[in-house]
């Protein structure tokens, strides 16, 4: 049999034949599975390789950043990338190679080079445009047309975030005193969730489509790699598709994410996209206002030059055509007068169009407050059933066990013609042999007792 080594033994040849076969460092690319930074500063992540095409891993290690290079490297990082390092990441670092008899096999990280992790992010932003070209849906939100007036307006984002906040107090203190509608669609708008939890929300917002003009996706100030949650093939497809125009309102001074370039319309913040609505909105209101002056000053200039004209004729055709020029006057002020109820009807009628949808748009939310509330009750009073069955049931057992009880009280037994035996001092006898001479019986029936001394010779 060949010499046997300790565990020990083996992985220190392992070490030593590491160390003298890498002695080196290598810049290595790999994909951040995990990560997790210790309350020491230590940073530990498990570093994959996936295949170009599939999700399986062909390779995994693990990287170790010690603290005092850690501090240096993420700060240097997100200062160049704008993103911390995360979950999903590529990243390309000068690595050397260390072996040992406890943990195993780690890769220590000395440097990180931030350019290919910016490489790696656009490509990824170009292989989802370009996929989203390849399916003919990248322009198809793009082109529909905008609403004159977006009055009713879906909104998807955190009910917390300040963004919302500003976009909220910006459209209702708005200084032309225009009313919007809006309903807040509760989304999750930055972590690992946001995918999932925008997507939802978009899918509510279409069970209710033909109450709104418009949905409008905003969030809060954050890093660049919040914003990078948005660089989703699935975000952009579902805003791509969607029936109603899309305003995003994520993104930063110098960046655009993928939803920003898929939306009907993209601003850079909240309030900059409540701004857009307020001036879209005053726009047709004053464009209703200037096609109301033209009409006007249109008409008056007519009248005004048929009078001269009619004037002039009768300067010059005498008395006799006067009385029929007389009632083309007043037939120019009957059309005059017909035209311009004409135009005030059909504002009117524009008004209420923009009124009744207003009332839509309050129902449909007040319906779903009423179910919310329906379906609380119902729950109370099922709860309210299943607590008196339960009362019930436990007070029919306490009476059959006080019934019980009872069958067993002495008194009772007393009364079936049985007998209680008793030293003179109330000890309870058993046996006959806890008698003796001495010992004075009592006797105790159901309606008294009696005093005797035993005779033991019998």
């Amino acid at each position: 049999m060949e010499n046997k080594l300790q565990l020990s033994d083996l992985l220190r040849l392992i070490k030593g034949t590491v160390k003298k076969g890498f002695p080196s460092s290598f810049w290595v690319c790999a994909e951040i599975s995990d990560i997790t930074i210790n309350y020491s500063g230590h940073c530990y992540l498990e570093l994959i390789e996936k295949p170009s095409k599939g999700d399986s891993i062909v390779a995994k290690a693990r990287g170790i950043i010690w603290s005092s290079t850690f501090r240096m490297l993420n700060v240097y990082f997100q200062s160049t990338t704008g993103t911390i390092l995360q979950k999903g990441l590529k990243i390309l670092v000068k690595v050397s190679i260390e072996f040992n008899e406890v943990y195993g096999l780690s890769l220590i990280i000395h440097d990180i080079d931030p350019t290919y992790t910016i490489g790696e992010q656009e490509q990824k932003k170009r292989e989802i445009i370009l996929r989203l070209e390849q399916e003919g849906i990248i322009d198809m939100n793009r082109n529909l047309e905008l609403p004159e007036v977006i009055q009713n307006i879906a909104v998807i984002s955190s009910s917390g975030a300040a963004g919302y906040g500003d976009f909220v107090n910006q459209l209702n203190n708005n200084s032309l005193g225009i009313v919007f509608n809006h309903a807040l669609f509760q989304t999750v708008m930055q972590g690992d969730k946001t995918e999932k939890s925008v997507i939802e929300s978009l899918d509510k917002v279409f069970e209710y489509e033909p109450l709104f003009d418009a949905v409008v996706i905003i969030r809060g100030g954050g890093s660049k790699s919040d914003l990078s949650y948005f660089d989703s093939y699935e975000i952009a497809s579902h805003i791509a598709q969607f029936p109603i125009p899309v305003i995003c309102g994520i993104g930063h001074d110098r960046d655009q994410s993928v939803a920003d370039i898929v939306a009907n319309a993209s601003l850079k913040t909240p309030t900059a996209v409540a701004e857009f609505l307020i001036e879209k909105a005053s726009e047709f209101f004053q464009s209703i206002e200037d096609l109301e002056n033209r009409t006007i000053e249109y008409f008056t200039a007519f009248i005004q030059e048929q009078k001269n004209f009619l004037q002039n004729a009768i300067l010059i055709s005498g008395p006799k055509i006067l009385e029929s020029l007389h009632s083309s006057m007043m037939q120019v002020d009957v059309y005059y007068n017909k035209t311009k109820d004409l135009f005030y009807k059909r504002k009117n009628n524009e008004i209420q169009t923009i009124q009744y949808k207003t009332l839509q748009l309050k129902h449909a939310i007040q319906l779903l407050i009423n179910n919310q509330n329906n379906r609380l009750i119902n729950s109370i009073k099922s709860s309210t059933l299943s607590c008196n069955k339960i009362l019930s049931n436990a007070n029919q057992i306490i009476t059959h066990n006080q019934e019980k009880v009872m069958l067993y009280d002495p008194q009772r037994i007393l009364e079936r013609g049985y007998t209680l035996t008793t030293t003179a001092e109330g000890t309870i006898l058993k046996s006959a042999s806890e008698v003796d001479a001495n010992t004075v019986l009592k006797t105790v029936f159901k309606d008294g007792s009696i005093t005797s001394i035993p005779d033991l010779n019998q």
